[in-house]
């Protein structure tokens, strides 16, 4: 009886560490999303990853490995992204309306290079779907408006491995006039982040009369930067929303063994979320080298 007893004990154990990964959704926000009253503004080519002043518009954008950390350490299944633009002096005229697009890969470069007054830009890759969504700006309801979002959905999730530590994301966006005149963008700015470091993040293309921003990716062309100076490329960061799905298998286990004593010990909340400074009485998922189990904090 004893030994069917044990083998009982060990199966029921199985089956507490082989529970079925439950999909959540969550959020990563880059930037002060809610709270930012900070506008890109200076030149118009400066303006991303949408520049609503042009009929044509194309951004490259780098957020680092740092930005993006908690992606990586969830496994993140990204299906939509999210930027904040505003109409600041309230003089947008006239209504209009954009088609959007946007491509996600991650790379181990953290800013594009300079070379004799020109930006690289990096040649997509990978497996990333495009996304799409619409920008309407209707000068009745919008012209008070301090929150104006553009979202871009992806129908085919972009997926960050948990093997991504140190890539960063690359964001390639652009915007083609579908309705309206360019002209009723011009003051429609997007909300931005310190970008502290002024490392050359953003890349930019806009144009009425060319709808090359693609072709010019596609083959690895320096572009001419537009400005007197080189403050276009290490301006400020867009704000971003990401959303994602993830799995998370920790609700399913009650109880696991030891952690192994050698490993820092990472926090968690129940959503998956990473907690630096867990609080006394807080409940979380404790995670120690390979094992993972819920704790109070004491």
């Amino acid at each position: 009886m004893k030994k069917i007893y044990a083998l009982a004990i060990l199966a029921t154990a199985s089956l507490a560490l082989t529970a079925q990964a439950e999909t959540k959704t969550g959020t990563l926000d880059i930037g002060d999303f809610e709270g930012c009253t900070t506008y890109i503004y200076g030149q118009n080519i400066e303006r991303a990853p949408f520049n609503f002043y042009f009929t044509n518009s194309g951004t490259q954008l780098i957020y680092t490995a740092e930005e993006i950390a908690p992606l990586v350490e969830a496994g993140a299944k990204i299906t939509s992204l999210t930027f904040r633009f505003g109409d600041p002096e309230a003089m947008s005229y006239y209504d209009l309306s954009y088609n959007l697009h946007a491509y996600m890969q991650l790379i181990d470069a953290d800013r594009f290079t300079l070379v004799e007054g020109k930006t690289n830009w990096f040649t997509p890759g990978g497996d990333s779907a495009i996304g799409e969504g619409t920008f309407t700006f209707d000068m009745i309801m919008d012209m008070a408006s301090e929150d104006i979002p553009a979202t871009v959905t992806f129908a085919t999730p972009f997926e960050i491995p948990k093997t991504a530590t140190g890539k960063s994301l690359l964001i390639t966006s652009w915007a083609t006039l579908d309705t309206g005149d360019s002209e009723g963008g011009q003051c429609i700015y997007p909300y931005a982040e310190n970008n502290a470091a002024r490392t050359y993040r953003m890349a930019c293309f806009a144009s009425d009369t060319k709808d090359n921003f693609i072709e010019q990716v596609n083959t690895g062309a320096l572009i001419d930067l537009v400005t007197t100076g080189t403050d276009v490329y290490n301006t400020d960061i867009p704000v971003l929303r990401i959303s994602y799905t993830y799995e998370d298998t920790a609700d399913g286990i009650e109880c696991i063994s030891t952690p192994e004593e050698d490993a820092p010990a990472q926090y968690f909340n129940l959503q998956g979320q990473r907690i630096y400074y867990p609080e006394p009485g807080q409940l979380v998922i404790k995670r120690q080298g390979s094992q993972a189990v819920k704790t109070i904090i004491r």
